[in-house]
């Protein structure tokens, strides 16, 4: 997740008593949670986000595939190249470098900050055919660069865009994931942060996990939510419903049935596959010859001098169930 103090003196710069209090806070963060985006190579600790700001290693990564490998270039290394440069903050470079000179994408660049009053961002769209014929991985690319930027807007915008332009249906993951982002930032650390660099238009509306959810849900998607989504809703609406928990708890009545729902699922198919497994265990010990059999029971059954052979029905059957049984055990 890029933060604002990330991008001070390279994407925007912050007045030195935000810088501090943009310090203070992500120490208070990092004493009560893991630490998690640090650099481990090093003794120190250095952020990664701010070591790949340093000396801009992924515009140069950019160039050099270019300019080397420009007859290498398909999505899935401009999707790689997008993910890194968006973890540096490079918005501007991956809009004007990769979505409208590859893909026919405009997009606005979220510095500086609107006045308050004037009206949100708008992509604009090319009307040239792209260079290349987007696909679902340029849409998860998106999610991930302009969620992790806090730009929830543009990505929900960039997704819809290529959902009905390229007929690219919106796969489960890319919900997720917007969920997942808008959920983060729309936290009191992320919103925070962003309060005291001044971008307020980088906060999520606290409406803005639900939002999302009603869109998923509703024509022309209708996407069937999974249990880490009702998850993230039911975290974001605790904090909006505090005097009423009547919406809290009916999205947590609709969590329950769809987990009991996969419960049933999973046992009828655990029951299935091992009704199955059964069945060929069956009919391959009914292949195995008479003679073979002592080998798969570990004594001997053999026809010796003065005894007669395990010829019944009923012991061949008993000794079958039982190898049967003892597989199973050891499944």
């Amino acid at each position: 997740m890029v933060t604002p103090r990330n991008l001070h003196r390279s994407r925007l710069q912050a007045h030195e008593n935000a810088v501090r209090r943009l310090d203070a806070l992500r120490l208070r963060v990092r004493s009560r949670k893991l630490r998690f985006g640090l650099n481990k190579e090093v003794g120190h600790v250095e952020e990664l986000m701010r070591a790949l700001r340093g000396h801009h290693p992924a515009v140069k990564l950019f160039r050099t595939v270019v300019g080397t490998h420009s007859f290498r270039l398909d999505e899935s290394i401009l999707c790689a190249l997008m993910v890194a440069l968006g973890r540096a903050g490079s918005l501007r470079f991956i809009g004007t470098q990769i979505l409208e000179f590859y893909f026919g994408i405009k997009t606005p660049h979220p510095f500086p900050p609107k006045a308050e009053g004037e009206r949100a961002r708008v992509l604009k769209f090319s009307s040239e055919p792209p260079r290349i014929v987007p696909t679902a991985r340029l849409m998860r690319a998106v999610v991930e660069t302009y969620g992790s930027n806090a730009e929830i807007g543009v990505a929900v915008q960039l997704v819809e865009y290529l959902s009905n332009t390229y007929n690219i249906p919106i796969s489960p993951d890319v919900w997720q994931d917007l969920l997942e982002w808008t959920y983060i930032m729309s936290s009191p650390p992320a919103c925070t942060m962003w309060e005291m660099a001044g971008l307020y238009v980088k906060i999520p509306g606290p409406q803005a996990v639900e939002m999302i959810w009603n869109a998923m849900t509703s024509p022309p998607y209708n996407q069937i939510p999974t249990f880490k989504a009702y998850d993230i809703l039911i975290r974001s609406l605790i904090p909006l419903h505090t005097d009423d928990f009547t919406p809290v708890l009916s999205r947590m009545r609709e969590a329950v049935a769809l987990y009991d729902a996969q419960c049933r699922e999973y046992e009828a198919t655990a029951f299935e596959g091992t009704a199955v497994d059964g069945r060929i265990m069956l009919l391959t010990w009914s292949s195995i010859t008479q003679s073979d059999r002592p080998s798969y029971l570990g004594n001997s059954n053999r026809v010796r001098p003065g005894h007669t052979a395990l010829s019944s029905p009923t012991t061949t059957t008993r000794t079958s169930l039982g190898f049967l049984m003892q597989m199973m055990k050891w499944q």
